[in-house]
């Protein structure tokens, strides 16, 4: 069902919206203080011009979702599908966590997205080039087929990480923390071999 609330109103704060429907939808110049969205439906919505801030999704849906020129900060999504997401559509991005989500061949190369959490999720093959993640928490993350060139990974936390394809020659990877035995994969690009 569609919540007449998030069409009436541009200022919508300390809001609950459950088992909301609006896929292929247009919200325009809202925004987002202090809610929370459980089990909706935001399927190839397009959020123009939104802000959303200290919110949280839960199981939510926000699938191929157009972020044009919306800024998300302190910003946390749960068991959440936000597959094909071009996060560099998005005017501002800070202190997000993604946790048990699915991210799959979304992108947020260039981005700065420092202390980042991506924990427990699966995140196939995204475009991480060039993005800033600097003292984020990847762990337990599958990165199957994803992209990390130029990308800024010091200080950050793969424990118990898996697929991930890093190369240290192209990445900045100090203090980064990974565990064995993925982190074998760091030394492919040596052409040594590991017994």
């Amino acid at each position: 069902m569609i919540d007449n609330n998030l069409f009436n109103s541009e200022y919508i704060h300390d809001s609950a919206f459950n088992d909301i429907i609006i896929p292929a939808s247009t919200l325009r110049g809202k925004e987002f203080y202090k809610c929370s969205f459980g089990n909706c439906n935001l399927n190839e919505a397009k959020l123009e011009d939104c802000t959303f801030e200290d919110c949280n999704f839960n199981n939510c849906n926000m699938s191929v979702v157009k972020l044009t020129m919306s800024k998300f900060t302190d910003v946390r999504f749960y068991e959440s599908k936000l597959l094909g997401v071009n996060w560099t559509e998005a005017k501002a991005l800070s202190r997000l966590e993604f946790r048990k989500c699915k991210l799959n061949h979304s992108a947020f190369f260039g981005l700065s997205l420092r202390s980042i959490v991506i924990e427990e999720c699966i995140a196939n093959e995204v475009d991480f080039m060039d993005t800033n993640l600097c003292r984020s928490n990847c762990t337990m993350t599958d990165f199957q087929g994803s992209k990390f060139r130029n990308t800024d990974l010091s200080f950050a936390d793969f424990t118990g990480a898996r697929n991930y394809d890093i190369n240290p020659n192209y990445n900045k990877i100090k203090k980064a923390v990974f565990s064995v035995p993925e982190v074998f994969t760091l030394l492919q690009c040596h052409d040594i071999v590991i017994r």
